[in-house]
């Protein structure tokens, strides 16, 4: 009698929120890009799973914003965070949990068992299922929906979860540390599951494996990607590749070094033909393997490409091996030779690209404003909409966009793109945004951290760098923060630029000056010198705490400009019945730069502060010229 009259009873609406992990460290776990962006795919595809089986179980989601009518089919184009919140009727809350759970599991085997059919000749299956069982971490928490207010029911439900992560699940020791197998060199807490045979070493050159690589099975599944399903059809552009922009865009525009570097390249494809073959036919023109025009990746690309016959011993192949890499570099150097005597310096490519993080400010404190449930999905909404936006910037600035999930954005752009991909990143975050924040509140805003580095430092690193420049950026809110770090071992340049328009603006207008040389490089580091002596004599000298250092400033930067002598040239008007002669089209550049320095340097802030912003940016915008236009700028002479 009792069941009879729970079952009449109305079920309690309840409020589930879910987590899913490991995320920070399993992403960073990469040594190519194309590992990078499978680990955010891949936890984007398990929180799909797990939100559409939620919705199945009758639930309605909060966030992420899914359509009732997705089906699986369209999961692969789907960008979702790693968490789940939405509402449901049930008197079980924990079965409707469990069967999330089991989702997502189901949603993480099956990618692992696609690649395990593609390398398990290569593969210790006991370590290989033994790792593959325990590597998701998921969490929930739910509280019951009754008169209690929709943002208090939030704020406790976030607790819980909060709490619940603190108790981590017990898990037995791992077998591996008793029998000291060797760990992966992409996670030190597993071991690796390839097997050490010759053949098997031989065969993993294919699928981008390196001989001494020793990688554990979430990373092999991460490295196979290529080869399973969702990620055959994915065209992944290597940091290399985009590092490589400029210089191809310049092989486009001069019909002379398009020859010279067609003929170098056809000469690659046909030496290889004639001592074995390469492994995949990547000898397309417009689509250049861009290791091939640094001299240091040379090796890389026959690593991966070449495969000598069965049958040959290995002292044969080694023999193959070092005359191939032998003749390539020779007829590298008869490229560059070439190309010398056609202009008359050769430069390789620029080594350096940008890696981009984002992440909207305040989003804590806009969430807690929301007062019901339909409020809060339109929140998720326009997330999702500034999500699928991202993609489209970056893309439209030359970059590969690796995640873009609510309010979070990770990519990687060629440098002389990054500074403009940002802005419009962040502007249309504040427009998609400013439709669903109510107007008695501070408007949604985005910081970016860029990390400009060399295309052989290591991802991890990279993407540290990137996460340190984005931490920088939200200490000030709404601005962006540019971390550039050497090769040479230099000191890493750090500057932080905000992005409200009147500063975008005024930065479009500086980069202007570097591109046309209407600025000299000897002018912007004097600027820089200017500013450290006004900063070492405010220590002592009271009277620069008055207001006629702003007017004294403005006089020396003016005197500064002045004293150069600009290389760029500016057009005659044309509305102009005399010509100009040559000093005086001097003095009009130095009156134009003269002009948009002082418009960028009236800015709210102390002078001497705002005196050191400004030759910041400008030296910024300095090496990134130099560092992601090198071949343009080498070839001008």
């Amino acid at each position: 009698m009792r069941n009879e009259q729970q079952s009449n009873q109305a079920q309690p609406q309840v409020m589930m929120q879910f987590s899913i992990g490991p995320v920070q460290d399993f992403i960073a776990q990469a040594r190519k890009t194309r590992d990078l962006w499978f680990g955010s795919h891949l936890l984007s595809q398990l929180g799909v799973a797990g939100a559409m089986e939620f919705q199945k179980l009758g639930g309605e989601l909060i966030f992420p914003a899914l359509d009732k009518q997705v089906t699986e089919e369209d999961a692969p184009n789907i960008h979702a965070p790693n968490k789940i919140l939405g509402i449901i009727e049930t008197d079980d809350p924990n079965r409707v949990a469990w069967k999330v759970r089991y989702a997502i599991s189901g949603a993480w085997h099956s990618f692992a068992n696609e690649a395990e059919g593609v390398i398990q000749e290569s593969i210790n299956p006991g370590t290989w299922k033994r790792q593959i069982s325990d590597f998701v971490e998921f969490y929930a928490a739910w509280t019951i929906v009754d008169t209690t207010p929709y943002a208090e029911v939030l704020q406790n439900t976030e607790a819980l979860l909060a709490a619940r992560k603190t108790l981590r699940d017990f898990r037995q020791n791992d077998p591996g540390v008793m029998f000291g197998e060797v760990k992966s060199s992409l996670d030190g807490g597993r071991e690796s599951v390839l097997l050490k045979k010759d053949k098997v070493m031989q065969n993993l050159a294919s699928f981008g494996i390196k001989p001494r690589e020793t990688l554990d099975a979430i990373s092999l599944v991460k490295r196979l990607s290529k080869h399973i399903e969702v990620g055959k059809e994915k065209e992944f552009p290597s940091v290399c590749d985009i590092a490589f922009l400029p210089f191809h865009q310049s092989l486009r525009k001069n019909t002379k070094l398009r020859n010279i570097a067609q003929s170098y390249y056809g000469k690659v494809q046909n030496f290889g033909a004639s001592r074995g073959k390469w492994r995949e036919d990547n000898f397309n023109t417009d689509k250049y393997d861009a290791r091939l025009f640094y001299e240091r990746r040379i090796e890389d690309f026959l690593e991966e490409n070449f495969i000598s016959a069965t049958q040959d011993s290995e002292a044969v192949v080694e023999e193959l091996q070092q005359e191939i890499t032998t003749a390539m570099y020779a007829m590298y150097e008869s490229m560059k030779e070439a190309m010398n005597q056609d202009k008359g310096h050769f430069s390789e490519p620029t080594p350096y690209y940008a890696f981009l993080l984002a992440d909207g400010d305040r989003m804590g404190d806009h969430l807690r404003k929301i007062e019901d449930m339909a409020s809060h999905q339109a929140f998720s909404q326009a997330l999702s909409e500034f999500s699928k936006g991202a993609d489209g910037i970056i893309t439209k600035h030359e970059g590969q966009l690796i995640y873009s999930g609510g309010d979070d954005v990770m990519a990687y752009l060629p440098v002389h793109q990054c500074l403009a991909a940002a802005v419009q990143l962040a502007e249309s975050f504040t427009t998609t945004m400013s439709k669903v924040i109510a107007s008695d509140t501070r408007k949604a805003t985005l910081s970016v951290g860029i990390a400009i580095v060399h295309m052989l430092q290591p991802l991890e690193e990279v993407r540290q760098l990137a996460a340190e420049a984005e931490k920088k950026a939200k200490q000030d809110r709404n601005a962006m923060a540019v971390h550039i770090q050497k090769r040479s071992g230099a000191d890493q340049m750090k500057v932080c630029i905000p992005l409200y328009q009147e500063a975008t603006d005024a930065l479009t207008e500086l980069q202007l000056l570097i591109e046309k040389t209407y600025i000299s490089s000897q002018c912007i580091y004097a600027l820089r010198q200017l500013h450290r002596q006004y900063r070492e004599m405010e220590k002592t000298s009271d009277w620069l705490k008055a207001d006629a250092v702003d007017l004294l400033i403005q006089k020396e930067v003016e005197r500064l400009v002045r004293k150069q002598q600009p290389n760029g040239d500016l057009k005659e008007p044309q509305d102009s019945s005399t010509t100009l002669t040559e000093r005086e089209k001097q003095e009009k550049t130095k009156e134009i730069v003269i002009a948009i320095l002082m418009k960028a340097y009236q800015r709210t802030g102390k002078p001497i502060d705002r005196l050191g912003q400004l030759a910041d940016q400008l030296i910024l915008l300095l090496h990134l010229q130099e560092m992601g236009g090198a071949y343009e700028k080498a070839t001008e002479h």
